[in-house]
């Protein structure tokens, strides 16, 4: 677990962050408000800014309107074996760790591996399905029926929402 992961304001700017994020050379950011947790950021949220923003747009943007607001955590108190359960189940790679609503770290896929090494074919297959999941977001959108929905993980008939792959269900909770 990282003890101090690297964390934002959630007025910073989409470009000020991207600065952050290689200045840092990490591939999360964590957005906040004050001390609590209020989204979260990843490269490829800001490759997506990138391509849909202008320069202009990004530089008076700020974060919290690409971060995810669902963020899924753990506390520091759970079993190794359950923070990768949660993180293939929810297809992610990085877990925000929390105590009383205040970040206290970042358990990472490579952290797993670290403590786990033969954990490492276990954890393949989650990135094997989220390469799926990449190509078929490349295939317009009357060739995509089904597949794995980029919030709760489900395989079922999905739907491009604003450039995400969503489930009926999801797609609904966004409503």
């Amino acid at each position: 677990m990282t003890r101090d992961p690297v964390s934002v304001s959630e007025d910073l700017n989409i470009l000020d962050c991207a600065k952050y994020m290689v200045h840092k050379g990490t591939g999360s950011l964590v957005v906040k408000n004050k001390d609590n947790i209020s989204g979260f950021v990843t490269q490829d949220d800001l490759l997506w800014a990138f391509i849909k923003k202008s320069a202009e747009d990004l530089s008076k943007t700020p974060i919290s309107s690409i971060a995810r607001k669902k963020i899924h955590t753990i506390s520091p108190n759970e079993k190794i074996e359950d923070a990768m359960i949660k993180m293939q189940r929810l297809k992610i790679e990085r877990l925000p760790v929390v105590v009383d609503k205040k970040l206290v770290g970042m358990l990472t896929m490579k952290d797993l591996i670290a403590f786990n090494p033969g954990l490492a074919a276990d954890l393949r297959s989650l990135f094997d399905i989220r390469e799926q999941e990449r190509k078929l977001k490349r295939l317009p959108d009357e060739k995509r029926s089904e597949g794995f929905c980029e919030v709760c993980g489900d395989f079922e008939i999905v739907e491009n929402v604003g450039g995400k792959i969503l489930c009926k269900n999801c797609k609904e909770d966004l409503r």
